[in-house]
């Protein structure tokens, strides 16, 4: 999709406090008021992650709201800029000419794109001994993060949880919050994925919206009928990479995950599984602790087609919102407890349990994937009760849920998908059962 890779809130605070005496008109603001406020706007903020970002070079256009004819121009790059303003009505506007900078630990800062969604100018009141919130919303990735103290009233949130959105054109993840990794394709064998494992990635683009998104496709897999060695195919990426191997991540000031997808099979048989992999479902030598029944990540199974799930559509796209308090272990390797400061890997795999009378013939896919990010905890809110309803081989049912992405249910009476790793072949289990009866 279109390039966005934080979101900036610059919330506007304004305060008016006691004012000039009677003496000092000399600087009297609007309408001759003695009580007057100050607007103070904040040019830094702290994305979840904790990294720094700053708005350089802004100018703010304030004026008064008719028939007032008061104007004033902030501009500079001192940590905060401030103006005096008399109590009444006031519009605020963000004149084009800024960048904004991610900072560094070391200090050295580096631009990020950032587009500016909401309306601008902006209208605000100054009442005394009030303060009055505004903001501006930047769009940059996907987490958000108040800045400011005291009567701070243009402050910055940033939002830096974007993972890809694939508008850079290459095959690996945006860097941001300390992130750097690549995306990979895997299968088991039985059948012919494009891109080949182990070769690079090159997002495509629509040639209706310009936009770019990951694709696989594939043909000619097996289907699983319980075997431990049969997963299908998939795409996944590393979170973070150090001397070209996947290094935990932590995660955990991030809720969940939102990505946008879809899957198009010939068999209604074919289903996609979304995993997380930790360090205690990964095994040493890709980056993880453990040594016995790996590859049990945490994840949800999805029907096919896809649209039971869907928050939202981005296009041809289908957006699903997954809080990580919604991750379970398939069950066929070692238990373990989610830890998201532990990330090694996201991935997405298409598999064919069950035939349910299609022939293997029909086991292709064409797999889209984009706009995948991180989110905080206050952008989840979780359903009770499930996607849709039906029991018997369905999990538990329930009726759909209030409010939340999805709650509990299930669909077809199988569950599961398969582990897998960055690269063709491997033997791992593929679980039996109800189908994401626990999303």
């Amino acid at each position: 999709m279109a390039c966005k890779r934080e979101k900036i809130c610059l919330v506007l605070t304004a305060f008016v406090g006691a004012g000039l005496s009677a003496c000092d008109r000399s600087t009297e603001p609007v309408g001759g008021e003695l009580d007057t406020g100050k607007v103070s706007i904040a040019l830094t903020a702290s994305g979840a992650s904790g990294t720094t970002y700053r708005l350089v070079s802004p100018s703010f256009l304030i004026t008064g709201n008719y028939p007032s004819t008061f104007s004033a121009l902030l501009t500079g790059d001192a940590p905060t800029l401030e103006q005096a303003l008399a109590p009444g009505g006031y519009l605020i506007q963000l004149i084009n000419g800024y960048t904004l900078n991610q900072i560094a630990p070391d200090g050295t800062e580096t631009p990020v794109p950032a587009t500016l969604e909401s309306q601008n100018p902006l209208a605000f009141g100054i009442r005394s001994q009030h303060v009055t919130p505004v903001s501006f919303q930047f769009k940059v990735g996907g987490t958000v993060v108040a800045t400011g103290d005291g009567t701070v009233t243009v402050g910055a949130t940033v939002d830096d949880g974007l993972i890809d959105d694939f508008e850079d054109g290459e095959g690996h993840i945006a860097n941001i919050a300390g992130r750097s990794g690549t995306w990979f394709t895997f299968n088991d064998g039985t059948g012919t994925q494009t891109p080949v494992p182990m070769s690079s990635i090159v997002p495509e683009v629509d040639p209706y919206s310009t936009n770019f998104f990951l694709r696989s496709t594939g043909t000619g897999f097996a289907t699983g009928n319980g075997s431990p060695n049969i997963y299908g195919a998939g795409v996944g990426a590393d979170l973070l990479e150090v001397a070209g191997g996947p290094v935990p991540y932590d995660a955990s000031k991030y809720g969940g995950i939102v990505f946008s997808y879809s899957l198009s099979s010939a068999s209604y048989a074919a289903q996609i599984r979304f995993n997380v992999g930790t360090s205690a479902t990964t095994p040493l030598e890709f980056g993880g602790t453990c040594t016995v029944g790996c590859y049990d990540d945490f994840g949800f199974t999805l029907a096919y087609p896809s649209y039971y799930y869907c928050s939202s559509y981005s296009g041809s796209l289908c957006t699903v919102t997954v809080p990580f308090s919604q991750l379970t272990q398939v069950g066929f390797g070692t238990p373990a407890t989610f830890d998201p400061a532990t990330v090694l890997m996201v991935k997405w795999g298409i598999s064919w349990p069950y035939s349910y009378t299609y022939p293997p013939t029909t086991n292709s896919f064409d797999f889209k994937l984009d706009d995948v990010s991180l989110v905080l905890p206050s952008s989840l809110s979780n359903g009770a009760g499930g996607s849709f309803g039906g029991t018997g081989g369905a999990g538990t049912g329930g009726a759909p849920g209030t409010g939340g992405s999805f709650g509990r249910g299930g669909d077809f009476g199988r569950t599961g998908g398969a582990p897998f790793l960055p690269g063709a072949g491997g033997s791992f289990p593929v679980s039996t059962g109800g189908f994401n009866g626990a999303l």
